[in-house]
């Protein structure tokens, strides 16, 4: 979960962001701080697998005047990855294909082996990423779809 945050001109960002998480969620250890895309906004994560209480959840907003944003994405098996694939209409034939496409023997070879080998796979993973325009699937529904695919 992560909270996005828009300062008042002069604020230090860091230390405003950090207290007033620390402040709400007290219990939750590792909170990152980074630059929101726009540069100026900045979001505060919290670790992988951590969600702030719904009371946490409302303060946060409430505090920062932004919004909550997604849970985060979960990492799937290979099962669920396939799955959903599946669903969306591409088989391991297209996986396949795909793979035999990338030019570089080097860079081929090991996505050969991630998709093999892999137990699990992350949304951001670079295969993935490789992966989805070469499929026709937008990278940009990856997260959602990773939702999705752990429901499987």
């Amino acid at each position: 979960m992560g909270v996005v945050y828009t300062p008042q001109q002069g604020a230090n960002v860091l230390a405003d962001i950090l207290r007033k998480v620390r402040e709400i969620a007290p219990d939750v250890v590792g909170v990152g701080v980074n630059q929101w895309d726009d540069r100026d906004s900045w979001r505060a994560d919290f670790p992988d697998g951590v969600s702030a209480t719904p009371e946490q959840s409302t303060a946060i907003v409430g505090v920062f005047g932004g919004f909550v944003l997604p849970e985060p994405v979960p990492t799937i098996t290979r099962r669920q990855c396939r799955l959903w694939l599946l669903q969306a209409g591409k088989t391991r034939e297209d996986v396949e294909t795909a793979i035999a496409a990338i030019p570089d023997p080097t860079a081929r070879e090991a996505a050969r082996i991630e998709w093999e080998d892999a137990t699990t796979f992350h949304h951001g993973h670079p295969l993935m990423v490789a992966l989805a325009p070469a499929l026709d699937i937008d990278p940009a529904t990856l997260p959602d779809a990773f939702r999705a695919a752990a429901l499987l």
